[in-house]
């Protein structure tokens, strides 16, 4: 009986809510109600030990309007998957057990809570404030459109994994720290005020933030961000999890990173001077272009999924690991510098670089595939330090091989192979500078060989060891006679420290005679790529061989030429050693030449000096036997010079300018201009001793003084002038006979004068003498005056 009086209590106050939907509900103690529709009421209080529970397995929306408290609770609500929604005109809070699935506010006024809130569905906001006070809410999501979500400071938020969606409105964090599960947006017209603690993401999220600023983060889960992203504070990294800037710019006062940070690479990282600890991996093809202020990086992974990653900036401050785990990676002209005691592993492809270095600070391992660099430094730094590289791979160096230990002992730097397998290879395309090195399973390449100075090897190939050949010398074809055994090629950079003679056409990187003579056997050739260096007491003897650079030749001992050739194709300077010609032999100089390029500097018999540099050049004021001024330019005159053979300006290309009135120039034998000569009031004295000098002069290319005073017997015809001669200042006939050949027209602007061993051959044809200046002529020749033949004055 009394079962049948509660089910018909409860039949008749479904009847008042079913046609009274505003009505206050107030469930008796014990009792049950189960609302099983969209539901309206003024208030809902559920009493101690009485159940209200919203029909399971259905969306519906119980809607509470009135003011005050709205929702009491002192026995059991169970919400299920329900909407319960507070719309009033004025103030409404609850109270009691707060659990609930959806949980809408659309009221004018505020909606407060005087107990902890657990709302597993979505927390929506349309209209008015959500003040939680001091209470937490937990395990919710959040949509919010309009007015202000706020807590004080001793909330505590678990917000579910639907997230955050915040298009309106003020949301106003806890000061404390609090989690969210879902997805944060905040993109529309909403401002957020972050709390003191930070907002940690403990499940898989993406942010959409509109640049507002967090007060910090962590990352307790896999993070994406959707657009630029702003951190007051630390963003943190928690081990296992991966921050994605997805090509978004990033700013935060620091990252502590136990995880990955993921980068396209061409974002800005505005504040952030240093990225500590986990992985920073870079995912797109674009480029890699960081802030200026960065100092630090950890290790870092290059995966650009099968596309190239270009560098576009120096990576100086990386202090972990790198890894290309796919894709290319192209340095460009950049630099990178690994960290002591890091590892770089290549599973992708590292590209040949254009420029740039790659420095070891310390002990490095390289693992994996096969790696070029451009240039590549290991400078001392520290003792015991080891270069590891992977089993039977291959590394190039296009530019500078630099590999440096500290010294002999422990300074020594180790470079080994990784295992048990095929030797590593190390190929130097270019220069080098070894020393200090104990290599154990790394070969070089045949025609690459690497000269290691102060250095020793086991299981290797293609090392030279040593400053040089061995004690002795030797002949260059023979192995013995070298430190390492092996006969030096086209890449060696060879040093000579004991007495050798190249018996062989050969060409080397760079060549250094430190002490000792090098000498050439026969007509054997040496081509040097880079640098020739002559130490003080040290000899390079050409004989008649012939011996060329591209580099720089610096002499501060001796260089000898016989009948053979030295040519420099850059920079020549022995202005502190010495050149001997001991033969007619040549050398040319094609770089540029400082005036004291010569310090003792000896001629002989037939031999030449050839200034042909495209382009402008100084010429020494030594004593030469032939001289010649070749290709073009300006050839200076350094000072007085004399020439016992020749003079030859070679091409129409280029002048001879003796700069300075007080260059003098004797010249015992022909003068040949097929250039300019500019004579700078200057004074050119023709001082043979035998017949014949022969003058061309050359278009439009005039003497200032000019004497003769050639002492051969007087009946031979000592000067004879091949064209037309042109004389500014003085002519001066001390001594000899001058020819003035056949249809010619010469010209004098001032003195002709004729001394008592002087004569003249006249003109035949058309030849005129021209006196077109202020002149004195004087005839002190011995015997009758001499006859000058058709003269002109005008």
């Amino acid at each position: 009986m009394k079962t049948r009086h509660i089910l018909a209590g409860l039949a008749f106050l479904a009847l008042i809510l079913a046609v009274v939907p505003n009505a206050f509900a107030l469930l008796p103690q014990g009792a049950k109600l189960t609302i099983n529709s969209d539901t309206q009421m003024d208030k809902l209080e559920i009493l101690t030990g009485s159940t209200a529970e919203m029909a399971s397995g259905q969306d519906y929306t119980l809607e509470l309007t009135g003011a005050g408290k709205a929702f009491a609770n002192s026995g059991t609500f169970i919400p299920n998957t329900s909407t319960v929604r507070f719309s009033g005109g004025e103030a409404q809070s609850m109270s009691g057990g707060l659990t609930f699935n959806k949980l809408t506010h659309n009221g004018v006024g505020a909606l407060s809570l005087s107990a902890n809130l657990t709302c597993t569905g979505l927390l929506t906001n349309t209209q008015g404030d959500f003040t939680p006070d001091t209470y937490d809410i937990s395990s919710f999501g959040v949509v919010w459109t309009t007015g202000a979500i706020t807590a004080t400071p001793s909330g505590v938020w678990d917000i579910g994994e639907s997230g955050v969606d915040i298009n309106g409105g003020t949301f106003v964090a806890t000061s404390e720290a609090f989690t969210v599960a879902g997805n944060w947006d905040m993109t529309g017209a909403a401002t957020f005020t972050p709390g003191d603690g930070a907002v940690t993401f403990d499940d898989a999220a993406t942010i959409t933030s509109a640049a507002k600023s967090f007060k910090a983060l962590t990352a307790a889960a896999n993070v994406t961000l959707a657009d630029a992203f702003v951190a007051g504070g630390a963003l943190t990294i928690n081990s296992g999890n991966t921050f994605t800037l997805a090509g978004n710019n990033c700013d935060a006062g620091s990252i502590s990173n136990s995880g990955i940070f993921q980068m396209n690479g061409d974002e800005t990282l505005a504040t952030i001077t240093a990225i500590a600890g986990g992985l920073v991996k870079f995912v797109d093809p674009d480029g890699c272009t960081l802030s200026d202020s960065i100092s630090g990086l950890p290790d870092i992974e290059f995966n650009s999924d099968g596309n190239a990653f270009t560098l576009s900036e120096d990576m100086n401050y990386i202090t972990g690991d790198i890894t290309v785990a796919a894709g290319t990676l192209t340095m460009g002209g950049y630099g990178m510098t690994l960290a002591d005691g890091k590892t770089v592993t290549n599973d992708g492809i590292w590209t040949v670089p254009t420029a740039g270095t790659f420095t070891c600070s310390g002990s490095a391992t390289f693992a994996g595939n096969g790696m070029n660099f451009n240039n590549f430094t290991r400078n001392p730094a520290a003792p015991d330090k080891t270069l590891t590289f992977a089993d039977g791979v291959t590394y190039t160096v296009k530019g500078h091989l630099r590999l440096a230990g500290t010294g002999s002992g422990d300074g020594m730097l180790n470079i080994v192979k990784s295992g048990d397998g095929d030797n590593a290879v190390l190929s130097k395309d270019g220069t080098s500078s070894v020393e200090y090195v104990h290599v154990n399973g790394v070969n070089g390449v045949t025609d690459k060989i690497i000269v290691a100075s102060n250095s020793w090897g086991e299981n290797y190939q293609y090392w030279q060891f040593g400053t040089g050949p061995v004690a002795g010398g030797g002949d260059w074809s023979n192995p013995d006679t070298w430190a390492s055994g092996h006969v030096p090629c086209a890449e060696d950079d060879v040093t000579i420290s004991e007495d050798v003679t190249l018996n062989t056409d050969t060409n080397v990187n760079s060549l250094d005679v430190s002490t000792n003579t090098l000498s050439f056997a026969g007509a054997n050739t040496l081509g040097v790529t880079g640098t020739v260096t002559v130490g003080v007491g040290s000899v390079i003897n050409v004989g008649i061989g012939a011996l060329t650079t591209s580099g720089a030749s610096t002499i501060t001992g001796t260089l000898t030429i016989g009948t053979g050739t030295y040519t420099a194709n850059d920079s020549f300077d022995a202005g502190n050693g010495t050149v001997t010609f001991d033969g007619a032999g040549t050398l040319n100089l094609a770089g540029a030449v400082d005036c004291g390029a010569f310090g003792t500097f000896t001629k002989a018999d037939g031999c030449t000096v050839d200034y042909k540099k495209e382009g402008d050049q100084n010429v020494s004021a030594v004593d030469y036997w032939h001289l010649k001024l070749s290709s073009s330019g300006i050839k200076t005159l350094c000072g007085s010079i004399d020439v016992d053979g020749t003079l030859t300006v070679n091409d129409p290309d280029v002048t001879f300018d003796v700069a300075d009135s007080a260059n003098s120039i004797n010249i015992a034998g022909n003068w040949s201009n097929s250039g300019i000569f500019t004579h700078a009031d200057g004074t050119v004295t023709f001082d043979g001793t035998s017949a014949v000098q022969q003058i061309t002069c050359g278009t439009s290319s005039p003497f200032y003084n000019l004497t003769i005073n050639n002492t051969a017997a007087e009946s031979a015809d000592d000067i004879i002038l091949a064209d037309n001669l042109d004389v500014d200042g003085k002519l001066l006939l001390n001594d000899g006979d001058l020819d003035f050949g056949a249809n010619k027209e010469h010209h004098f602007a001032a003195d002709f004068e004729i001394q008592s061993a002087g004569s003249i051959t006249k003109g035949t044809g058309t030849t005129f003498i021209v006196f077109d200046g202020t002149t004195t002529l004087t005839d002190n020749s011995s015997g009758d005056p001499q006859n000058l033949g058709h003269v002109k004055v005008q």
